[in-house]
């Protein structure tokens, strides 16, 4: 299968905020990326309740996954290689895992993607996955870097900055990027609640 020939990033890392000198000053620019949560019920028929932190990739024709990001005990399938170029970089592989029950609870919680064939990669990547053109096209998720939005049918969700784990004052990890949208879409469904109607008494749950 052919791949792109266009030049992109080597690697993940290069994809972070610069820090540029202009006059003497610093300037920080800070880079928005379309990154998104990603829910994915099964992995090649492995349960999975972990969220996922995905980059959206419009340069990449396939979807890749990382194998660190793959739950215990799936073992993807050796297939013929097939090579992309992504802004993670060149990736090449003979593997690949079915995702099944796929789910972007940022855009809509509810709405599920049956599955989908991911090819697994073991580049060191700070993302969980790379979602490649193959499922952007299907479903319809249109980028925009002019209002640094990304747009799912009627619903748009911001591009955001990429936040490095670091560890507290007690040596302590803080929470994963992934866990830590995931406790951000919590907090916005709480703020945005407008289930309760009356006392006792609750409309039906949003989708």
């Amino acid at each position: 299968m052919a791949h792109e020939s266009y030049e992109v990033a080597n690697d993940c890392s290069n994809i972070s905020d610069d820090v540029v000198k202009s006059d003497g000053e610093l300037d920080i620019y800070v880079d928005e990326i379309p990154m998104a949560l990603c829910m994915v019920n099964s992995f090649s028929k492995q349960y999975s309740s972990k969220p996922f932190v995905v980059l959206l990739d419009t340069g990449s024709s396939h979807t890749w996954w990382n194998v660190k990001s793959l739950p215990k005990g799936c073992v993807p399938r050796k297939v013929a290689a097939s090579s992309s170029t992504t802004l993670a970089g060149n990736m090449s592989s003979n593997l690949e895992v079915d995702l099944e029950d796929l789910t972007f609870p940022e855009f809509f919680k509810t709405r599920r993607i049956g599955k989908q064939i991911a090819r697994a990669f073991t580049a060191d990547c700070r993302y969980d996955a790379i979602i490649g053109r193959d499922l952007l096209h299907e479903i319809g998720l249109k980028i925009c870097f002019k209002t640094k939005t990304m747009e799912w049918d009627d619903c748009r969700v911001p591009m955001k900055v990429f936040a490095n784990q670091s560890k507290n004052s007690y040596g302590l990890k803080e929470p994963s990027v992934a866990e830590m949208l995931y406790m951000d879409m919590l907090e916005a469904d709480l703020e945005d609640d407008d289930t309760y109607v009356g006392k006792g008494h609750f409309d039906q749950p949003r989708s």
